[in-house]
């Protein structure tokens, strides 16, 4: 099923794609590929809470591999951020240019899209500009996480790298080792 949403994907056909992950899911739900592939999904169709429900569910699953599940989050809450900021800007422009009616218009066509992309969050009309401001600082963090998550790895990669040269310096010394035996002629009286 994941080939086939992930195929489906692809073609843009994103309702068909998350139809066929969340069945999977149903079957498997402790999967990382089909929970990240989920999140990724709802994250092209700007339904950026979701995404960031599916990401928390993998970095769940899988903790081996947080720093790009770590980054994914990040440019997620920066896009969620971006889009209420624009939403806010946009509601601040209407109300102030429009005249009451079309500013109620405009108060419903901002509540109509927030509450299509942010289902599970309360509307109030100040919220879209504080909340943006606040999920900036959430996206900092998550950064910060994917940086963290990137410096141990590359910990971990030194460390490897240094295993890695000490295994090559016992190799040498074993070589040398086995060349001065079979150098040696052991039927020889030592000399004492």
């Amino acid at each position: 099923m994941l080939k086939s949403a992930q195929s489906l994907a692809s073609e843009d056909k994103l309702d068909e794609a998350l139809c066929r992950l969340e069945s999977a899911a149903s079957l498997t739900p402790d999967s990382f590929e089909i929970t990240y592939n989920m999140g990724i999904l709802y994250r092209k169709r700007q339904q950026y809470m979701a995404a960031l429900q599916a990401f928390e569910k993998a970095l769940a699953t899988n903790p081996s591999e947080p720093a790009d599940l770590y980054y994914t989050k990040a440019i997620t809450h920066h896009e969620l951020a971006d889009t209420l900021n624009k939403w806010a800007h946009e509601l601040a422009e209407a109300t102030q240019t429009e005249a009451p009616a079309q500013r109620q218009d405009s108060l419903d066509d901002f509540r109509t899209d927030m509450a299509k992309n942010l289902t599970d969050m309360a509307l109030p009309e100040a919220w879209g500009k504080l909340d943006a401001n606040a999920l900036k600082g959430e996206a900092v963090k998550q950064y910060q996480a994917a940086i963290k998550a990137y410096q141990d790895f590359l910990g971990s990669a030194s460390e490897l790298d240094k295993a890695r040269d000490d295994a090559h310096q016992q190799v040498l010394t074993l070589e040398e080792t086995v060349k001065t035996l079979s150098q040696t002629d052991l039927t020889q009286d030592n000399p004492s």
